[in-house]
């Protein structure tokens, strides 16, 4: 488990469903309660989503350099 595993599980206790227009000040005041960590962790989540990065299973990438010649 990850850091950030906390963040991502849905409390679908808590989901209201509401119009966009009174969304808008719901969300402001909502993201302007939250530290500036918590809000920094969010938008982590949000952009290891959309990039569909998993940090777990993400590897340096391998290769090999042909640019000396073996001497035998």
């Amino acid at each position: 488990m990850t850091d950030l595993d906390y963040m991502v599980r849905v409390d679908r206790t808590v989901i209201t469903v509401t119009s966009l227009e009174d969304s808008d000040k719901d969300d402001l005041s909502f993201w302007l309660s939250k530290t500036s960590l918590e809000r920094f962790i969010a938008l982590e989540i949000l952009r290891q989503q959309y990039y569909r990065y998993d940090p777990i299973s993400t590897r340096l990438q391998r290769f090999f350099d042909t640019s000396e010649p073996v001497q035998g």
